[in-house]
């Protein structure tokens, strides 16, 4: 009999697992109870504690041993250990022992560890500062055939003029005698911004010293930095107008200033405080520090340079003082040449300068300090200087600068740098400087003051000099005019002869007398004080010691508004210096009023402390 073949089909394999379902779940249950049951007899066979640590036990170990420790107070000695010297074994730590150098040569590398060639920071113009005034600018000289000068106080022969005698008293044949007013030098009076700035030298060689120092291409005329041009901007702010920022071009301003400037002024500073020439090359006919205008009569004063360079100056002078340092005049004017424009030297490799190429005369220097010392101490700053005399009166400005650096990194080969693209541009700009305060610009007009042998006859005025624009020789000239308290301060002008339309004078009967008329210039605000020299009452008694003597007059002032608005305060001896200058071009009649004692009875002991005076 054959058995039967299991059938695997899938109604079979149900029908069993309905069968057998409860005994296989059951099978399963009682293995786990068994599973259970032999792992809980196996903890109480094997990891139950045993009589030595039941807590009674414990505890009178515990009571054994501090009982020992009482009844022992000292160690015994056979047990004491040794000092360790934990001191002796740490200093082998500390000052590890210098090995011999020579067994030393193959564990060093051949050459030090270079870094690539990063681009510096470009550090701005710091402290930027501004100064309007008026200024009385010498004019090229009308040479002749002599190829001489006029002299003050005349005019050349003119086509048909009469031929001059010599009279006591002119010049000579051929020149006629001028009116007061042409006793100054020709000039051209102009208004002028100065803006000064401080160019942060010292700091800009560090940052140099620290990119380069340890770089893996060195050049000397790379590492060391070379200002390029620079960008400076204005903005008319005239009544709280919005700051709308124009660029002024240098370069159209330097030849203005060729055409228009009879000369240049050298400065009163050392050459240590400008940039040399080397250190700014490319920059032809320009310069960070701008050459200061040749004036007409006066000389340029600390309006002229920033105020840290005025201070820094008279430090260094009074170091050398004390040391005994005697190799430096400081009233003679040390600074750069009085050539109006600067250039600068070569251009490292690879640059082109976009104002001028070839050689421009020097080789960047390898000193970083370039330039005669002349005794001064290393400064950390340059001077910058702008002079901008295209300005208007009664306008009000402000400036910002923005400098910039030769690319020491251009055209330099790229397994040199940090990044490929540094070489690439020609210019490193800084960012722009700080800007300046708002500066107006004064008018034409200046007021002077002066004291007078006795008071005028009317009572409430006083006599108001002012410095006017002439019209034959642009220069300044004094006029004297009695004015009383809040009344209008006017000068008299010579009116020109009118012409008709071919150009030719209206018929007339002889030479016609120059027609004059009156300018109304400013008003007499406030005065104080007395203008007279030795105003009655004031005088002491030098006879009587016992009789108090009156106090030193009140100093005369005067306060004037001006035609644009300006109020100008002046007094006798802040006039004096220009009153000197200008005397001349008063009627003569007028120049016998006193012109050396610009305060009351002049400035003898004597008369500011009379007899008696205690």
């Amino acid at each position: 009999m054959k058995m039967a073949v299991p059938s695997l089909s899938k109604d079979t394999l149900t029908a069993w697992l309905l069968d057998h379902c409860e005994k296989i779940i059951g099978g399963i249950v009682l293995l786990l109870a068994v599973w259970l049951a032999w792992g809980g007899l196996n903890a109480i066979r094997s990891q139950s504690a045993s009589a030595e640590l039941k807590p009674d036990k414990i505890a009178a170990k515990a009571a054994e041993a501090i009982a020992h420790i009482d009844r022992q107070q000292e160690p015994p000695k056979d047990k004491i250990l040794e000092p360790v010297g934990l001191a002796d074994s740490i200093e082998t730590w500390l000052v590890p022992a210098e090995k011999d150098a020579r067994k030393l040569v193959l564990s060093r590398p051949l050459f030090d560890e270079l870094a690539r060639r990063a681009q510096p920071d470009v550090f701005p113009v710091e402290d930027l500062r501004a100064v309007a005034g008026v200024a009385v600018l010498a004019v090229p000289a009308d040479l002749g055939e002599a190829g001489g000068r006029p002299r003050p106080g005349s005019r050349p022969p003119r086509p048909g003029d009469p031929p001059a005698m010599g009279m006591p008293g002119d010049f000579g044949p051929g020149v006629e005698q001028a009116d007061p007013a042409e006793s100054v030098p020709p000039a051209r009076i102009v208004p002028y911004v100065i803006v000064t700035g401080l160019i942060p030298y010292r700091k800009e060689l560090d940052e140099y010293l620290s990119r380069f120092e340890n770089a893996s291409f060195r050049d000397p005329q790379r590492d060391f930095p070379l200002w390029s041009d620079f960008l400076i901007e204005r903005a008319d702010v005239t009544n709280g107008l919005e700051a709308k920022w124009e660029r002024i071009n240098p370069k159209a301003v330097a030849q203005a200033m060729q055409k228009e400037w009879a000369g240049v002024q050298a400065d009163s500073l050392p050459a240590e405080f400008f940039l040399s020439p080397e250190e700014q090359p490319g920059l032809v006919d320009i310069a960070y520090a701008w050459p200061l205008p040749q004036l007409a009569m006066e000389s340029w004063g600390p309006e002229a340079v920033h105020p840290w360079a005025t201070a820094e100056w008279q430090r260094i002078v009074a170091e050398q003082a004390v040391t005994g340092i005697q190799d430096i005049n400081p009233m003679q004017p040390l600074g750069p040449a009085t050539t109006p424009f600067r250039g600068g030297g070569q251009l490292p490799p690879g640059f082109e300068s976009p104002l001028g190429s070839g050689s421009l005369g020097m080789e960047p220097s390898l000193d970083p300090f370039p330039g005669a010392d002349n005794g001064v101490n290393r400064l950390d700053f340059k001077l910058f200087r702008f002079v901008d005399t295209a300005v208007k009166p009664g306008h009000s400005y402000r400036y910002r600068v923005r400098l910039s650096l030769w690319n020491p990194n251009y055209q330099v080969p790229a397994q040199h740098l940090a990044d490929a693209d540094l070489a690439k541009t020609t210019k490193l700009p800084s960012p722009p400087s700080n800007e300046t305060a708002a500066v107006p610009v004064p008018g034409m007009m200046s007021v002077l003051a002066r004291t007078l042998p006795a008071e005028p006859k009317q009572r409430g005025t006083a006599e108001v000099l002012v410095l006017w624009p002439h019209e034959k020789t642009g220069n300044y000239a004094l006029h004297s005019v009695t004015a009383a308290l809040g009344g209008i301060v006017s000068v008299q002008r010579t009116i020109e002869q009118q012409e008709n339309d071919r150009g030719r004078t209206k018929p007339g009967k002889g030479k016609p007398e120059p027609a004059t008329e009156l300018v109304p210039v400013g008003m007499l605000v406030d005065v104080m004080g007395q203008q007279a020299s030795s105003p009655s009452g004031q005088k002491p008694s030098a006879g009587r010691r016992g009789k108090k003597t009156a106090p030193p007059p009140e100093p005369f002032e005067l306060l004037v508004l001006g035609e644009d608005g300006d109020l100008k305060w002046t007094n006798p001896i802040d006039s004096e210096e220009r009153y000197l200058l200008y005397v001349n071009t008063l009627p003569t009649e007028l120049r016998g009023l006193p012109t050396d004692q610009m305060v009351p009875d002049g400035m003898s002991p004597e008369s500011v402390f009379p007899p008696g005076f205690q």
